[in-house]
């Protein structure tokens, strides 16, 4: 009978072992495609810049919604640092259409890149996220939570950028046009006189209303629009139960019934309105739609501002074609 010596039988235990420690330890690169319904400009926009980010990450998004200030970036577009508390994020364009990140935070290191790839339609964008992890991982990973790459965020990305109250800032609704008659009227004034003489407007619209019977059926409706120099034109519309044959100055103004518009409810600072219009002009301009009509603002309350910083609620209203 032959007896393999104590220390070749060692051996014979150990290689094996050192060499699934070895094996465990090779880099596997993980892959996955998304199609994310936007633009390729806005999609490479929302990696390409470090101002961004904590808008579409939760990790960071709680933050940047109650205190900004905790979240500290460096570098430039297409080249920055991102930090707060124990993540810290190192993101490079490295071939004009991928975004390395080198990410740490409190319970790993994380390696992985974003591809943006344009499509056909154009308001579709493939991402593709592609990880860099050890075969030991990609195999826990794989058995626990289906190696979905999930760590990487591309869900929330996509999720962000095809959510339009998240992408856009505002919850942009369509709904049913409500007003179909009412009485109006429009006047171009000086910037500084353009709260008084709205308000004066509004009485006039309403003793009007009260002469021939007229009852208000919904909150009245107003346009600022910047005139030339130092010039503003406003219009303010009352809509009313019934028509009737307006007297100049006043007129008599319709609703497209069925029609529809796209709004935005905004509570704020009056000037600060100006927000949810550059949210749906820019939400036109994605969606490729054209505006007819110049946008409006609905008073829920039946209140006109005093000035530019007047707490206001109202619904802004833009065409939908």
């Amino acid at each position: 009978m032959l007896f393999i010596p104590s220390m070749k039988k060692r051996l014979i235990l150990i290689i094996p072992l050192l060499i699934v420690i070895v094996v465990c330890f090779i880099p596997v690169t993980s892959q996955r495609a998304v199609l994310v319904k936007a633009t390729f400009f806005n999609t490479f926009q929302q990696l390409a810049q470090a101002d961004n980010w904590p808008k579409w990450r939760p990790d960071l998004r709680e933050t940047w919604l109650s205190d900004p200030s905790k979240i500290s970036t460096s570098g430039k577009k297409q080249n920055f640092s991102i930090s707060q508390g124990s993540l810290s994020l190192s993101v490079a364009n490295i071939d004009g259409y991928s975004f390395n990140v080198q990410e740490k935070n409190s319970t790993s290191i994380l390696d992985y890149q974003y591809t943006v790839v344009p499509q056909n339609p154009p308001n579709h964008t493939q991402v593709i996220v592609t990880e860099k992890k050890s075969a030991f991982r990609y195999i826990i990973d794989k058995l626990g939570k289906g190696n979905n790459l999930s760590e990487t965020h591309i869900d929330d990305f996509k999720h962000f950028m095809e959510t339009p109250d998240l992408y856009y800032g505002f919850p942009i609704r369509k709904i049913k046009v409500p007003d179909t008659c009412m009485i109006g009227l429009t006047k171009t004034v000086l910037a500084k006189d353009k709260y008084t003489e709205a308000k004066a407007m509004l009485n006039a619209l309403k003793q009007f209303a009260a002469s021939n019977h007229l009852q208000q059926t919904n909150p009245f409706i107003g346009q600022y629009i910047q005139g030339q120099g130092d010039s503003v034109r406003l219009k303010i519309g009352l809509p009313v139960n019934r028509q009737v044959k307006p007297a100049l100055p006043f007129l008599l103004m319709t609703m497209p019934s069925g029609d529809h518009w796209n709004t935005i409810l905004f509570n704020g600072k009056f000037t600060d309105r100006k927000k949810a219009y550059s949210a749906l002009y820019q939400y036109y301009h994605d969606t490729g739609q054209q505006l007819i009509l110049l946008p409006f603002d609905t008073f829920l309350d039946n209140k006109l501002p005093d000035s530019d910083s007047s707490k206001i609620r109202l619904r802004v209203n833009f065409s939908a074609y």
